[in-house]
């Protein structure tokens, strides 16, 4: 009976909390690498257009064309959701690669 009392309290608590949806326009490739951003995030999203000709690659501020995640043209890559405020994703410790001529798309909630 208690933990049903603790319901209503707990959906009380997430739905008060606000995200806000951050978007970007379409990134075109310079073949360097770049954070995301500055701030924090709970979920991140990146997406490589099928126009693509190479993969776009994301991780940590040492990705180059031959190091790091591959999201193949087409693919998309979802960091999952982190619920709590010091478990957020870092924007400025998340990098992403595009080559150049080639695009991706970012979005993110915090």
């Amino acid at each position: 009976m208690k933990t049903l009392a603790r319901i209503p309290f707990c959906l009380a608590l997430c739905l008060s909390a606000q995200t806000f949806l951050n978007t970007t326009a379409d990134i075109s490739g310079d073949a360097a690498a770049h954070a995301i951003g500055t701030g924090s995030a709970k979920w991140i999203q990146i997406v490589a257009p099928s126009t693509n000709v190479s993969a776009v690659r994301w991780g940590d501020s040492n990705i180059s064309t031959s190091r790091g995640g591959i999201i193949a043209p087409g693919g998309g890559q979802m960091l999952p959701f982190r619920p709590l405020n010091q478990d957020r994703y870092d924007l400025s410790k998340v990098f992403y690669l595009v080559a150049s001529g080639d695009k991706a798309s970012i979005v993110w909630a915090n």
